[in-house]
């Protein structure tokens, strides 16, 4: 785990919304709520593991791609054509 991996879903929201400062509000409100919808069932399906257990794992994975670390999000979210209805 590198040293800036967030430890804690909090942690990752945090960073998430650093990498994504400048863009549309609307864009932030959407990545951060999938971020924690997706991480928080994570977690709820891994009761037996650690957040920080289970974010490492999120972002190791290519079946977790979704969340990955906070600043490949943030590029993934700001690169995509995006406009708020």
């Amino acid at each position: 785990m590198s040293a800036n991996a967030p430890r804690s879903i909090d942690e990752y929201l945090k960073q998430l919304r650093a990498a994504l400062a400048g863009q549309d509000a609307a864009l932030i409100q959407d990545a951060l709520y999938d971020a924690e919808e997706y991480l928080r069932a994570e977690v709820a399906a891994h009761p037996d593991r650690s957040e920080a257990d289970v974010l490492e794992m999120s972002s190791s994975t290519s079946a977790s791609e979704r969340s990955g670390c906070a600043a490949t999000s943030a590029r993934r979210y700001s690169s995509a054509s995006y406009s708020a209805s």
